[in-house]
């Protein structure tokens, strides 16, 4: 299998290199320095070390490599159309339509990924509970994008929404940031005042697990949320009035089966199930759970990651709101994202939800 996957990386790193190869090429000839053998060379060289590049999806040259591919390729293709018209011709040949609209792409992505905004939403239940205001916040992935500054401006905004439960749904910092950036956040996060308390659980990044050089240990962390007033729900339980909320571990870590939080007859309990990834929707539902909140997804972030996860199935929601038999699931995009400075997918949010009694 291994060697299987190397033929095929390795087939894939030489048709792209080609082409680069082809595009460097055709602007050799426009330069006309296209018969020097040093220039073919370097083309040669230059255009595989750019194909290896492309395929490096951790960094963000690989992904501005990626779509100045995809779009190298849909210029080629309107070539067909406007290749006559002799503007066209010469920014077709030295291919600064693609590097355009590459660059256009990302300074979109750059500045949507900075742009947080509210999504909200209204759900209706037959169980016995007074009006509550949910706060979810997620994949924040503290000291990437999300600075100090934004953070604290931001609290203040959310602060005027008069929150009942605040809840961290996971990935609020990962392997990237500091101690001090870990303490800082959730020292922010933890003074929003809520009349119902705040309540965190374990994404995949929190613990730094991506990484042999950890800023802060799981005990470091697990101190510093609880210094803030927030408490974790690690396969546990918390009962708030008629509300349950059920907080799940990550499903990278060994965890619980939903059976064995969902023992007890609690089917006049609201039940609210935080779980980082979006799993498990049909058992949780046929299980009497009402709500299901997650992230991780982030809406795919950079494009096409979103149609990617829908097409194979690589979550039960991608994002957005589904309802599963009487459950009803939210996915959140996140306040930020992970890795690269840059959304190309959906938007960056806080995640509100007004839950009543049926009228």
């Amino acid at each position: 299998m291994k060697i299987l996957i190397f033929l095929i990386i390795t087939t894939i790193i030489i048709l792209i290199g080609k082409y680069y190869n082809h595009l460097i090429n055709r602007v050799l000839k426009f330069l006309k320095r296209n018969e020097q053998k040093k220039w073919q060379i370097s083309s040669q060289f230059f255009s595989y070390f750019l194909a290896f590049y492309t395929l490096n999806f951790f960094s963000s040259l690989g992904i501005f490599l990626m779509h100045f591919l995809i779009f190298s390729l849909l210029t080629k293709v309107l070539n067909k159309i406007f290749r006559k018209n002799d503007i066209w011709k010469k920014l077709y040949q030295i291919s600064i339509i693609p590097f355009l609209l590459t660059t256009i792409f990302f300074s979109y992505g750059f500045l949507n990924i900075r742009n947080i905004v509210e999504t909200s939403y209204n759900l209706e239940t037959h169980k016995n509970i007074s009006p509550t205001k949910v706060l979810l916040l997620t994949d924040t992935h503290y000291g990437k994008v999300l600075k100090k500054k934004n953070l604290e401006k931001l609290k203040q905004k959310l602060e005027k929404e008069q929150i009942d439960i605040l809840l961290l749904g996971g990935d609020i910092v990962d392997e990237n940031t500091t101690k001090e950036e870990m303490k800082e956040i959730f020292k922010i996060i933890g003074s929003i005042k809520t009349t119902k308390g705040k309540y965190y659980i374990y994404g995949n990044h929190d613990r730094q697990k991506y990484t042999k050089k950890k800023e802060f240990t799981e005990e470091e962390l697990e101190k510093t949320i609880k210094e803030n007033n927030i408490e974790i729900l690690k396969d546990e339980k918390k009962e708030i009035e008629n509300i349950l909320i059920i907080g799940r571990d990550d499903l990278s870590n060994k965890r619980k089966k939903l059976e064995e939080l969902l023992t007890e007859t609690i089917n006049e309990k609201y039940i609210i199930l935080i779980d980082h990834q979006p799993t498990d929707y049909e058992k949780a539902s046929s299980l009497g759970v009402d709500l299901i909140l997650s992230g991780h997804t982030h809406a795919g972030q950079i494009f096409p990651a979103g149609s990617i996860i829908k097409w194979f199935k690589m979550a039960d929601l991608w994002y957005g709101r589904k309802t599963v038999g009487q459950m009803e699931a939210i996915v959140s995009s996140g306040l930020a994202g992970w890795g690269y400075p840059i959304r190309t997918e959906k938007h960056s949010e806080y995640v509100l939800i007004n839950i009543e009694k049926e009228r």
